[in-house]
């Protein structure tokens, strides 16, 4: 089945080279997990308070450190977007203890992260009213999750299917939706059955954290960062994969063992 082949490709694109892969991301992740962790704890009553829908002002000294989390959360995991595909198709190796900063092919990826964000949350929101209508209407309540799962397949889908711009990027190089929309035609079934599989894998990596009643405790923190770094890692490869694949038609390998 080609949509499991790439996606135990993809897994064992981290696990094989899992020294690359800590070298890479490590420090920056810790960096972002600290800053999160640090936020959630220190502001944590007014999160819950937000959480359950009750709308108040940020807390006094809040701005600065949910800034913080902010850039964070978008730059590391950019980061290390770009120095990850480097790293696999053109097995580049730069940096100490982070990997190097590669400015212009950043602000393209940062860039291309955006419209496709946008491009995925429009044509899902979309997509999910109908869906969410007419499985309610005929269904009832379970119909509605049924069509919010659907919702979300579709922009995982979707964000498959136009994500060859984002290893592009990473490797200076120019690419349109339209073109990677174009190179993936081919293999929609392979590409839908992949977000299934991606669906499936995320939330099972959720399940344990079902069976901890307090979130906010030292293990639920530590399992929710390290299942973060996972998600993360193997995110960025799935797109690797695919570009290796579909742009520089190298050969797929189970290489998960």
């Amino acid at each position: 089945m080609q949509s499991w082949k790439i996606f135990t490709h993809s897994l064992g694109m981290v696990f094989n080279n899992l020294g690359a892969a800590l070298r890479i991301s490590l420090v920056l992740y810790l960096i972002q997990a600290a800053v999160s962790v640090y936020y959630a704890i220190t502001f944590s009553d007014y999160l819950t308070a937000i959480s359950t829908g009750h709308m108040a002002p940020p807390p006094q000294g809040a701005l600065i450190p949910g800034l913080l989390v902010l850039v964070t959360s978008i730059l590391v995991p950019i980061w290390v977007a770009v120095a990850w595909h480097r790293y696999i198709l053109l097995e580049e190796i730069s940096g100490a203890v982070i990997p190097a900063f590669h400015g212009p092919q950043t602000m393209a990826y940062l860039g291309k992260t955006i419209l496709i964000g946008l491009l995925v949350i429009i044509g899902g929101m979309a997509i999910g009213m109908v869906l969410g209508f007419v499985f309610a209407a005929v269904f009832g309540q379970m119909g509605a999750m049924a069509g919010i799962l659907l919702m979300l397949l579709f922009m995982i889908y979707i964000s498959y299917r136009v994500g060859l711009v984002l290893p592009a990027a990473a490797l200076g190089k120019s690419m349109t939706f339209g073109e990677s929309l174009d190179t993936t035609s081919a293999d929609k079934g392979a590409i839908l059955g992949l977000a299934l599989i991606t669906a499936g894998f995320a939330i099972l990596m959720q399940v344990p954290s079902y069976f901890n009643s307090d979130p906010a405790s030292i293990i639920g923190i530590v399992y929710s960062q390290v299942i973060g770094w996972i998600a993360m890692m193997v995110g960025v490869s799935v797109l690797t994969t695919l570009y290796g694949m579909y742009v520089e038609k190298r050969e797929l390998h189970v290489i998960f063992q």
